[in-house]
């Protein structure tokens, strides 16, 4: 018996009995524990389970959302679809929080991507272009380089300062100064560049592998229907 009352109640217990269902696999309640996908099988909750938005599902193979579509629409979407679980990838939501006005931020996106064009202002979205997809390798292949060298990919790249004296531009060669500095080996941003897009392709390769399947686009790079439903009060690409 599940005490509702006690949740109800705001009572605390209804949390410890809960937790002790779920860790001792106590009746049917337990298998919220299996993960959003193996529920979604179990109970065959249908597209009202995965188009809702505050279940916060981006992938129907039941990922959560991490920094996806309302960090830099496009970008954050691409990076999210190219995981296998929740997307552990903050280079690019930390440029966008990086607190500098909309403007250096776009001056500092041309820079690195080619054109202003890379970087929208958040909830007023421009279509998709190369400048962007070019935002969304450089996310993409910095977290993959900095989970090889044991960087905190929530803190790196620096690709902003706060300094005034540095025009608020960061260096992304340190990953590479710290490389050489540890191990003595010559190295340059472009090697370690190279080196995390060798690491992805590898990451990719191995998921087609396993799924058996080179159809990336239409059998693993899905997204749920909510992320398209989002914020209909907003006209699209303002």
């Amino acid at each position: 018996e599940i005490r509702w009352d006690q949740l109800e109640a705001g009572d605390v217990n209804f949390i410890k009995d809960f937790y002790y269902r779920l860790a001792h696999r106590v009746g049917e309640l337990s298998h919220l524990a299996d993960g959003s996908y193996a529920i979604a099988e179990r109970w065959n909750l249908g597209e009202e389970y995965w188009g809702y938005a505050k279940n916060k599902l981006w992938s129907p193979f039941g990922y959560p959302v991490h920094h996806a579509n309302e960090a830099s629409a496009q970008v954050g979407s691409i990076v999210n679809c190219m995981f296998n679980r929740d997307c552990m990838t903050h280079t690019h939501i930390n440029f966008i929080g990086s607190g500098l006005p909309l403007k250096l931020q776009r001056e500092v996106a041309k820079e690195l991507f080619g054109s202003e064009d890379a970087y929208d202002e958040t909830k007023n979205y421009t279509p998709i272009n190369d400048a962007k997809i070019k935002y969304a390798k450089w996310s993409l292949l910095r977290v993959c380089l900095h989970n090889a060298v044991t960087l905190c990919n929530w803190v790196w790249p620096m690709t902003v300062s706060p300094l005034k004296s540095r025009n608020y531009r960061g260096d992304l060669a340190l990953e590479a100064k710290f490389f050489k500095a540890i191990t003595g080996e010559e190295m340059t941003q472009e090697k370690l560049d190279l080196a995390a897009e060798r690491i992805f392709t590898l990451h990719r390769a191995y998921t087609v592998k396993l799924m058996q399947t080179k159809d990336m686009r239409n059998e693993h790079d899905l997204i749920c229907s909510w992320v398209f439903d989002k914020d209909p009060q907003i006209p699209v690409f303002t």
